[in-house]
């Protein structure tokens, strides 16, 4: 996700972008979203994770249609 996000931000001309700072910043929200009282972004104890980081689009399909199956 971070790599994904730096990606736009270094395409849209941003100067000074940093990875090592889009990844910290996605860390620090994703803690906050999570630990959160009031509604924390949590998946269902029944929810399929499916990791997409170094998978292809077919792989992840194909892993959703696995799991849906």
């Amino acid at each position: 996700r971070a790599r994904r996000r730096y990606n736009q931000l270094a395409e849209s001309e941003q100067e000074n972008v940093r990875y090592e700072s889009v990844l910290e910043e996605m860390r620090q929200r994703d803690r906050t979203d999570r630990d959160r009282s009031s509604g924390p972004l949590k998946p269902p104890e029944d929810a399929v994770i499916i990791d997409t980081a170094e998978r292809s689009v077919e792989e992840v399909v194909n892993r959703i249609v696995e799991a849906l199956g």
